[in-house]
């Protein structure tokens, strides 16, 4: 499992990069072609709008898979070491089970509205609004790493202490 977390995060790394990326270069060029010479790409605030959005879906499984997503645990620390490792465990749990439901939704979003076309990019909206059922699922994904991990450590440490 090891090795699938090693590869997923990189692959996150890269495609938010990626994305990231080419909107501040859009950005860049459309601004200078903007205020240089009065004109700009049509097609550019919404290549900008959606790299952003599809951006932030794989920093957002990256952020999980990593444990650096905002968690609030002022009460959870509180608790015996037991009781923390529980409360982890479900919350994991209701994190897949709230992204399979991204997806679910968000499949029924792009059937409904998929096929209305782009304004800027005269393409279909399915692949601007897939990034609803693609970040549930790539949150379901990162959840259920991090479950994993939990409950392979959880072994290691009964391992050292019965040692």
């Amino acid at each position: 499992m090891a090795l699938v977390e090693f590869y997923a995060v990189r692959l996150l790394r890269m495609l938010s990069a990626f994305c990231m990326g080419s909107v501040f270069m859009v950005m860049l060029v459309n601004s200078v072609l903007r205020y240089g010479i009065g004109k700009s790409f049509v097609w550019a605030e919404e290549v900008s709008i959606y790299g952003a959005i599809y951006g932030v879906i794989f920093a957002a499984a990256l952020a999980y898979i990593e444990g650096t997503h905002v968690r609030f645990t002022a009460i959870t620390m509180l608790l015996p070491r037991v009781n923390q490792r529980q409360i982890l465990y479900v919350t994991h749990a209701l994190t897949m089970a709230v992204g399979l439901g991204l997806v679910w939704s968000g499949v029924e979003f792009v059937s409904a509205r998929g096929a209305m076309i782009s304004s800027g990019l005269a393409v279909p909206m399915r692949y601007a609004l897939l990034a609803m059922p693609l970040g549930g699922a790539l949150l379901s994904f990162a959840a259920l790493l991090r479950l994993v991990n939990e409950v392979n450590s959880l072994g290691t440490e009964t391992r050292k202490v019965n040692s």
